[in-house]
């Protein structure tokens, strides 16, 4: 909705213009953009504002050899949404990769996808594979609390990310440590624009 505000002024007449955007559904103002399912973001812990970050190369279980687990720390590294381009929605369903190309001096080649694994916790980005391992479902917090709010996912917005491989078990931030892992508990996470 536009409108123009015409304010009198000692007697003279002054034209100001303002623009201000509405939502359609709601007619309130439009918040921060929405994200879609091809941005690169950063994502940020709402614990404690430390975001997804530079990998450290760690040998998950029974593995012969190493894998690169993304930490948490004050420093973000953009992660690259997979998806089609159209807007993201609350339950949207896609994989999400580094964009980091070296992690401890050593490249991760086509180590770039997140996935949660059966019997580890802790994630870790790997080659991209057939199956649910790597692929991410994506909660807005307010309506999984039953709180009203609309399905788009917004920069900012306050999200939950359900692995669909372990679907009880959310991304999480490991018993406070600085790995990521997946837990039954709903931990709370944000996009952030680089």
């Amino acid at each position: 909705i536009s409108y123009r505000l015409n304010t009198l002024t000692r007697g003279k007449s002054a034209a100001v213009a303002e623009t201000t955007k509405y939502t359609q559904k709601d007619c309130h103002l439009a918040s921060e953009p929405t994200v879609k399912m091809n941005d690169e973001v950063y994502l940020q812990y709402v614990g404690d504002k430390r975001y997804i970050s530079i990998a450290e190369w760690l040998t998950p279980g029974d593995a012969l050899s190493k894998k690169p687990y993304p930490t948490l720390r004050q420093r973000a590294v953009p992660l690259q949404l997979r998806g089609n381009g159209e807007v993201m929605q609350h339950g949207s369903r896609l994989r999400f990769s580094t964009l980091e190309e070296k992690a401890q001096g050593r490249s991760l080649g086509k180590d770039i996808e997140l996935g949660a694994w059966n019997a580890k916790s802790r994630v870790f980005y790997s080659a991209p594979e057939k199956g649910i391992k790597q692929d991410w479902t994506f909660l807005k917090s307010c309506k999984v609390k039953k709180q009203t709010c609309d399905a788009t996912i917004r920069y900012g917005d306050a999200i939950y990310i359900r692995s669909v491989k372990k679907p009880d078990e959310y991304l999480c931030n490991e018993h406070d440590s600085q790995f990521v892992n997946t837990a039954k508990a709903t931990c709370t996470w944000r996009f952030v624009k680089p």
